[in-house]
């Protein structure tokens, strides 16, 4: 098996994924966000998250996943989800799961929560932080098991990742994403990113899509190039008129 595990959530300034009900809320969901993340999605072979964490994309029926559950003991396809796997992770590895849910290679994208998130963290490939810097959710669930009282960049930190440059996903609320890695260069990431004119506007590019299907040109897998120090975050793809 081959793997590459991805990790993705957005918190709120002071580390939060949800409110006090345990619910995303309104105030936490951006365009931008959103857009990067379902892309995301689109190109993992396999899913990963707990029983409070779906998507509810346009896609999410069609996507293999795996799902935490201590309900139950020995793997099983969930019934109200065909291309869904149950899994109790004190009773399977991980390896079998992925095997019963006949996934053996791509990427893996876990989307949470705090527990789910942490039980991949020694084995992220990269780890995808966005974070809303205006919003607060005081009492909210933190995204990390350990936060609070920590800040996600510490418990990242703490299990040997290192930030990668920001990008920007939505310029008026200042919502940027991270990717958080374990050392080395940054690696080619697939986004939809059409290629800026002189005049700011977007052209379509030349280079043939490999990874999505779309009205316009796309250039598929790009090399992210991190902006000098002193400039505000890049932005990750162009909005599209």
């Amino acid at each position: 098996m081959s793997f590459r595990i991805e990790g993705y959530v957005i918190v709120s300034a002071d580390g939060m994924l949800a409110d006090a009900g345990r619910v995303m809320p309104d105030s936490l969901k951006f365009e931008g966000d959103k857009r990067f993340f379902e892309q995301a999605l689109d190109r993992a072979a396999l899913i990963v998250h707990g029983r409070n964490s779906h998507e509810q994309q346009p896609n999410s029926a069609r996507r293999k996943r795996l799902i935490l559950t201590r309900k139950i003991r020995d793997l099983t396809v969930d019934p109200e989800m065909p291309n869904a796997t149950l899994w109790n992770p004190e009773h399977a590895s991980f390896e079998e799961a992925c095997a019963f849910a006949d996934v053996a290679s791509g990427m893996v994208a876990v989307i949470g929560g705090p527990v789910v998130f942490d039980l991949f963290m020694d084995r992220y490939d990269t780890f995808w932080l966005s974070e809303a810097p205006h919003v607060r959710l005081p009492g909210g669930e933190g995204c990390f098991v350990g936060v609070p009282p920590r800040m996600p960049h510490e418990v990242l930190t703490a299990h040997g990742m290192r930030p990668g440059a920001p990008y920007l996903l939505d310029a008026v609320h200042e919502v940027t994403v991270t990717p958080w890695r374990r050392g080395g260069s940054l690696p080619a990431v697939a986004a939809l990113t059409p290629a800026p004119t002189q005049t700011g506007k977007t052209t379509p590019c030349t280079v043939p899509a490999t990874s999505y299907r779309s009205t316009y040109c796309w250039c598929a897998v790009l090399k992210l190039v991190p902006p000098p120090a002193s400039a505000k975050p890049a932005s990750i793809f162009a909005e599209t008129r």
